[in-house]
């Protein structure tokens, strides 16, 4: 499963130039999530490197989301500050706009404030927002590099990078998992796939390991399928898939788990028919 905030690739139809618009390529360097462990009342500042990949001067636009997602694909780019774990107010960042050279590089910096409470009581957990980078087109009227004096209908595309802005408040963790779903499907090729899907109830960010243990008849194991790691914050749920399709049929009993890490092990079990 891979992570949601990575790379977005938007294609939009607005007012444009010719119909395949050219745009500047940027790239974010580094890791799309930012993750920090801070104390109430404590300030802490990091950046992102934006990267100009082309051959000429390109621009890109920075502004904040909240941000939410859930086990059936959906993603919510709320607006910041109006989710219940959000900390866009709690960050600040400059500039909200930049000009980056052919093949160079530019720097948005960011400041976190951590309140001492929130709501009036101590905060408590992980929470989180998006910084968005989002290129802009020579061809858009928030360029300032190219002409777009003469629009005409057409489509354009907009690369946009989600890096999330995540802080992490220790000595009241609660560690919470709950399996919403568990299926046997078929994917599109006809193998079997068992899928999981489950929600962080609990107010830490977690990255779990998941697998699955398959157990014939006779209580043996007959397999172990390895899952993978998704970043799920609290409130936030995810669907993870298994390849069974090298597990000879049969029926089994099959035994999931989603290891949170230290002693913060769940588990279902369920029975199978392959």
């Amino acid at each position: 499963m891979w992570i949601r905030a990575c790379k977005f690739l938007l294609v939009v139809a607005l007012l444009a130039a010719p119909a395949m618009a050219s745009f500047g390529q940027i790239s974010v360097e580094g890791s799309l999530a930012n993750d920090r462990d801070a104390n109430p009342g404590e300030v802490y500042a990091a950046e992102i490197v934006v990267r100009n990949d082309t051959d000429e001067a390109t621009q890109a636009r920075i502004y904040q989301t909240d941000y939410l997602f859930f086990h059936d694909g959906s993603n919510y780019f709320e607006d910041p500050g109006t989710t219940p774990r959000s900390n866009a107010g709690w960050v600040q960042f400059n500039p909200s706009s930049l000009t980056i050279p052919a093949g160079g590089h530019e720097v948005v910096s960011f400041v976190v404030t951590v309140p001492e409470q929130v709501d009036g009581e101590r905060p408590d957990g992980s929470y989180w927002s998006m910084l968005m980078v989002e290129g802009i087109p020579k061809d858009s009227p928030q360029s300032t590099l190219g002409d777009a004096d003469q629009p005409t209908f057409g489509i354009r595309q907009v690369t946009r990078y989600g890096v999330q802005i995540a802080t992490h408040i220790r000595g009241a963790e609660r560690y919470s998992i709950e399996i919403q779903e568990v299926a046997l499907r078929e994917d599109a090729g006809g193998q079997k796939v068992l899928e999981l899907s489950f929600e962080n109830n609990g107010n830490l960010l977690l990255i779990p390991d998941t697998w699955v243990e398959l157990y014939d008849d006779s209580g043996e194991m007959s397999g172990r399928v390895e899952g993978s790691q998704s970043r799920v914050y609290p409130g936030t749920s995810v669907a993870h898939r298994f390849d069974l399709s090298s597990t000879p049929g049969g029926i089994y009993e099959a035994l999931i788990v989603v290891d949170g890490g230290e002693d913060n092990i769940f588990g279902a079990q369920y029975k199978v028919n392959l």
